[in-house]
């Protein structure tokens, strides 16, 4: 039941990021590299929460994970996808009355990824996006540059890598957005839930 709701919560942040790739216009492959790695990331964090790593690579995980990115009806891919043409989220969401459920849950996984110690470029990218922290088109670049890594590593520090990686860009004179810093520091990551979050449930924030 955990890894379900696990699931079933992360896909539609995968959503998201799907919908971001096709509104930037990246192509199939870029796609289905991004929502593969997504997938990816939701079973670490489920198995690191306590779910069954099965549950997420079978039906009821990439079944629904696949149906929720890559079908246009769904809500949270239109959200991504009009993120990556370069609308406002505000804009996008006062617009519908509809609810795209990965905007909210996407600011929780960043606590999650801390919490757990897990690397989730996919979705800590997801997340900044929806803050305003990143440019969609940054965000992508910084997951189709991120490392190739099999499984997860314990102590890695995805936040700090991601500075790592924005300064070796700017020595490359790669643009990089204006959730720069005037000093010419990083952007940083979206800081956790306060203290008053501590008995919500983990994933809906609720």
């Amino acid at each position: 039941v955990m890894g379900v709701e696990i699931g079933g919560a992360l896909k539609n942040v995968v959503a998201i990021a799907a919908g971001i790739v096709d509104g930037l216009g990246l192509g199939n492959n870029a796609l289905s590299a991004l929502v593969a790695q997504g997938t990816a990331e939701i079973r670490w964090l489920a198995v690191r929460m306590g779910a069954e790593s099965s549950t997420i690579t079978g039906v009821a995980g990439v079944g629904d994970i696949m149906l929720t990115s890559f079908v246009n009806l769904s809500r949270n891919r239109t959200v991504g996808v009009r993120l990556g043409r370069g609308e406002r989220l505000e804009d996008i969401l006062s617009s519908t009355t509809q609810v795209a459920e990965g905007v909210k849950t996407a600011q929780v996984v960043v606590a999650l990824a801390r919490k757990y110690n897990l690397i989730l470029p996919v979705l800590t990218a997801v997340a900044q996006v929806v803050d305003g922290q990143l440019e969609a088109k940054e965000a992508v670049d910084t997951i189709m540059h991120f490392p190739q890594i099999d499984d997860v590593e314990e102590g890695f520090d995805f936040y700090k890598q991601m500075a790592v990686d924005y300064k070796e860009a700017r020595g490359k004179g790669r643009k990089v957005g204006k959730s720069s810093n005037t000093n010419g520091s990083s952007p940083a990551p979206p800081p956790p839930p306060s203290s008053s979050h501590a008995a919500t449930n983990e994933l809906t924030g609720v």
